[in-house]
């Protein structure tokens, strides 16, 4: 597989933010034009309904963007997928220790937590980054979550004393959907570059004088002439190669994570395809409020 097929985050911020920035600019400046000729009390109340339509057209933007990649993203499976954006599904398992969460709350590979007292007081909170396994018919991927959009199913509350404590989680064997960026390492997946090896090792050597002249300088003449640099050259060569075959021996560690690139990195129990068309009716539903907040705020201003 060459790719996937899913636009860059370059290209998806311009097609999807440029709309987004033009809406919310030409809402601001309706606003601005209009707050001089308008009654103080419709200013207060076009102002409040231009902010709820800004929101409303972010709200829009994050879900079409969550919508277009679900729905463009193809599916992958672990052993074969490009390195880059993926889309996995498999069922998730406990990676490097036996459990997370509380003692006495569900044995799960993920959750989020509150911890108050029963006046409601917050005593804690947080976010497990401990990573877990995914697994499909070809292979086990380890999922690090960290900075993940993580959408649950499976919630419980109970009391101990006078405390209260809440998770959402994820179950040991659970039906888990992943979009994130996918790193392979060892075997013949290794992303080795060869000449990036070998100009690494050059500047190396090149850095440290005493090396280089006892190594290379063949003639004694205290420098390194186009001939040594060359003998240095397939000396670092052998070595790359070297480390490239070391390398295609070592067990292959599958990976997905958040991407660099801001693209979304979602982790969710639920089917891809309904929660897709979640995201695209959120997306509508977020675009209607924002049209018809901008039609109130311009009854109000104009």
């Amino acid at each position: 597989m060459v790719g996937s097929g899913v636009p860059g985050g370059a290209y998806f911020f311009r097609r999807e933010m440029s709309p987004f920035i033009f809406a919310v600019a030409s809402v601001l400046a309706t606003g601005v034009v209009t707050l001089r000729s308008a009654p103080q009390g419709q200013v207060v109340e076009g102002v409040l309904l231009l902010g709820i339509c800004a929101v409303s057209m972010w709200g829009w933007y994050r879900a079409n963007r969550l919508w277009h990649y679900i729905s463009d993203t193809p599916l992958s499976k672990i052993e074969t997928a490009a390195q880059g954006y993926v889309e996995l599904q498999g069922d998730c398992e406990l990676h490097a220790r036996e459990t997370q969460g509380f003692a006495s709350g569900p044995p799960c590979v993920w959750q989020s937590f509150r911890v108050q007292r029963r006046d409601g007081v917050l005593i804690d909170s947080g976010i497990s980054t401990e990573p877990f396994l995914l697994t499909d018919k070809t292979g086990k991927c380890i999922v690090n979550p960290d900075g993940a959009m993580v959408l649950s199913s499976s919630r419980k509350s109970w009391i101990e004393g006078s405390t209260r404590y809440s998770v959402r989680f994820i179950r040991p064997g659970a039906s888990l959907y992943v979009l994130g960026m996918m790193q392979t390492t060892g075997g013949s997946n290794d992303d080795h570059n060869r000449s990036v090896e070998v100009s690494k090792l050059l500047r190396l050597w090149k850095n440290d004088p005493v090396f280089l002249l006892s190594e290379f300088d063949s003639n004694g003449d205290g420098e390194v002439d186009v001939q040594e640099w060359q003998a240095a050259r397939e000396r670092a060569d052998v070595v790359a190669g070297r480390l490239r075959a070391e390398r295609s021996v070592e067990p292959v560690t599958h990976l997905i994570s958040r991407p660099r690139d801001g693209s979304p990195f979602l982790i969710s129990d639920k089917d891809p395809a309904p929660l897709g068309r979640v995201f695209l009716a959120l997306s509508w539903l977020n675009i209607a409020l924002g049209l018809l907040t901008f039609y109130m705020a311009a009854g109000r201003l104009l």
